[in-house]
């Protein structure tokens, strides 16, 4: 698949000459207008690429010199875009918790704080239970995830993370182990409550 790409960047700029025409001068040129557009080592699969060609070409007797032989390569090529992780700002993400405090569903306000200070993913936050979680040492221990492996909106497996590393401690804020024991009292209460009335 690489191959046939970077064949396809050689057809777009050399496709309409005659291989007999190409000189290195010209095969040169197009690599530093390529260096413009593609990173160093995208070039280089292309120069190997080109390479290939041309000595399939010599090979058949249509050309004696390969172009691609004793070049200068571009050193000022593309600088390959580098992957920057996304972050709400600080005022954002307060402004939002606090709308979920006020304005949100059930739990809201509990599961966005919790995702906001530990990096948990979603369907580790979702397997956690009480008995994960330690108020006095303040640490929450992953050891499940909460998977829907045939998308039924009723039929969830607990399972253990696929590598031991993603067992872990995660350590909490003192506002999270607030917040989350605020949350447990809460739960408790409903039950006693509804059970007042089975």
């Amino acid at each position: 698949a690489a191959r046939k790409k970077a064949m396809n960047v050689l057809i777009k700029h050399l496709g309409n000459k005659k291989v007999q025409t190409i000189s290195r001068d010209m095969y040169e040129r197009v690599l530093f207008t390529l260096a413009d557009n593609y990173a160093k080592n995208y070039l280089k699969s292309i120069h190997a690429t080109a390479s290939l060609i041309f000595k399939f070409a010599r090979r058949n007797n249509l050309i004696h010199d390969l172009p691609t032989n004793d070049i200068t390569f571009p050193k000022n090529c593309k600088t390959p875009e580098m992957k920057v992780e996304k972050f709400i700002p600080l005022d954002e993400l307060i402004t939002f918790l606090n709308s979920c405090k006020s304005n949100g569903l059930d739990s809201d306000y509990e599961i966005f704080s919790t995702f906001a200070t530990t990096g948990l993913r979603s369907a580790e936050l979702q397997a956690l239970r009480w008995s994960d979680i330690d108020f006095e040492r303040k640490t929450i221990r992953v050891e499940n995830n909460l998977l829907n492996p045939t998308n039924s909106r009723i039929l969830f497996k607990l399972d253990t993370p696929k590598t031991e590393s993603s067992k872990r401690g995660i350590y909490m804020s003192d506002e999270l182990v607030s917040i989350l024991i605020a949350h447990k009292k809460k739960q408790e209460l409903f039950k006693a409550n509804n059970a007042a009335y089975e």
